[in-house]
């Protein structure tokens, strides 16, 4: 996906659908001090998500975004690093996915403008809420070998956390055409029109208002732990 959500699209057994799925450079939570959020096992080994902020980490992204953004998908020249910085690195925040001490998943999310999205509709601003702090989700990733287990989910709700944590009233995503039905059951919204340059590849701007995750924090604390459906039912009542 061009500068979107994710690569291989994900498969609604990649992301449960009654779960609903970043980050701002200043931030109010110390991903240093943050504590690691962990799943159940996955084929006997114990995943961890949390917030990058290692230079090892930082360094198995932009190998993880070679690996699928240039050699799966074709969206960029190869090179001889085989390492893909993206564009808005410098301001992205990154949830990652560890298995054993390695990267197995990934996931982007920038506070900032301009959004990727900025440069595919001619007033993005039109379609947002005036007045509300905004974020884009991109880069969803996934070890072809991990696909169709937990990890994508595992990505959207400690992303979801972060998010949260930060204050975030909105998401937005470019959805694949092929998994709008998932995209919606998560609690996204379609908005403007259809975006990409390929008829086999278009993408449809979402969006996710915070407000509506009171309804889904039973599934997203049976997913992490109770502390994250603590947070989302916080925000509900704050916000509602």
């Amino acid at each position: 996906m061009p500068d979107g959500l994710g690569g291989p699209a994900p498969s609604e057994n990649d992301v449960p659908v009654n779960d609903v799925p970043v980050g701002d450079p200043l931030l109010k939570v110390d991903p240093a001090n943050a504590q690691p959020q962990k799943s159940a096992s996955l084929k006997g080994a114990e995943l961890t998500f949390k917030i990058a902020d290692q230079d090892w980490e930082l360094e198995k992204i932009c190998a993880m975004n070679y690996a699928t953004f240039v050699e799966e998908i074709p969206q960029h020249g190869e090179n001889d690093e085989k390492m893909l910085v993206d564009k808005f690195h410098s301001n992205n925040d990154y949830v990652i996915a560890l298995q054993d001490g390695e990267l197995v998943g990934m996931l982007a999310g920038r506070g900032v403008r301009p959004f990727s999205l900025d440069g595919k509709l001619d007033n993005l601003d039109q379609y947002l809420t005036p007045g509300r702090k905004v974020v884009e989700i991109r880069l969803l990733s996934v070890e072809p070998g991990k696909r169709g287990t937990r990890i994508a989910a595992g990505l959207m709700a400690e992303m979801l956390r972060f998010c949260i944590e930060n204050e975030f009233q909105e998401a937005i995503i470019s959805g694949t055409t092929r998994q709008l039905r998932l995209y919606k059951k998560l609690g996204f919204e379609a908005f403007g029109p259809l975006v990409g340059s390929d008829a086999d590849a278009m993408f449809q701007p979402m969006r996710l208002r915070m407000e509506s995750l009171g309804e889904k924090a039973q599934q997203f604390g049976r997913l992490m732990d109770g502390n994250l459906q603590k947070v989302a039912q916080s925000y509900f009542e704050k916000n509602t």
